[in-house]
């Protein structure tokens, strides 16, 4: 599944292909229609904001593209391989979308650096090395290089959400998806997190 994956990635950039394509998708819970036939393209390089009321269904969209949530219907394309499709690897494929969850969704009986080594070591097969190695070059770049082996639970909530970007970023994905990044955190935090 690599190399499709592989190939699309190589068809996408030679036929200028988005790098994320959406069709039609649509999600209920009950009763409740949530997304109601979304479309959309991303392309590569390109920055998408998505704004809308609490409750207007902007999580479970996101949560959509890289199947956290199930669709009802419609489909999602990444590297112009359908998502949604039974033949799909789909966890192989979610190493290259990159998720920053509201509420961070960090491991807390891990360190930090632990917390940003896990998936590289696990799902990559990097070694422990090569992975500390990434992991304090984008802990770096949040600030948190000091922080590396610092209980998570000690963390305030910038930094904590500074850690989940630094752990995205160190699979290394095509496309990064912010859930509401800084929605919960005092305004001067909210600085640190844009930065």
């Amino acid at each position: 599944m690599a190399d499709t994956a592989t190939t699309g990635t190589a068809a996408a950039a030679q036929t200028n292909e988005p790098l994320i394509r959406v069709e039609g998708l649509r999600k209920s819970f009950g009763s409740l229609e949530v997304l109601k036939g979304i479309d959309l393209s991303v392309n590569p390089g390109e920055v998408v904001t998505i704004i809308g009321a609490s409750g207007s269904g902007k999580s479970t969209f996101l949560r959509c593209l890289n199947l956290l949530e199930t669709p009802d219907a419609g489909h999602i394309w990444f590297h112009g391989q359908d998502l949604t499709a039974e033949r799909c690897n789909i966890n192989k494929l979610r190493e290259d979308i990159g998720m920053v969850f509201q509420g961070f969704n960090l491991f807390n009986n891990m360190d930090v650096l632990d917390n940003c080594t896990l998936a590289p070591v696990t799902l990559k097969k990097m070694s422990k090395a090569e992975a500390e190695k990434i992991a304090m070059e984008h802990l770096a770049s949040v600030g948190l290089e000091k922080f590396a082996h610092a209980a998570v639970g000690r963390l305030s909530g910038g930094q904590k959400q500074r850690v989940a970007i630094a752990r995205a970023l160190c699979m290394n994905p095509q496309i990064m998806l912010f859930d509401e990044p800084t929605s919960a955190l005092d305004p001067e935090i909210v600085g640190e997190v844009l930065e």
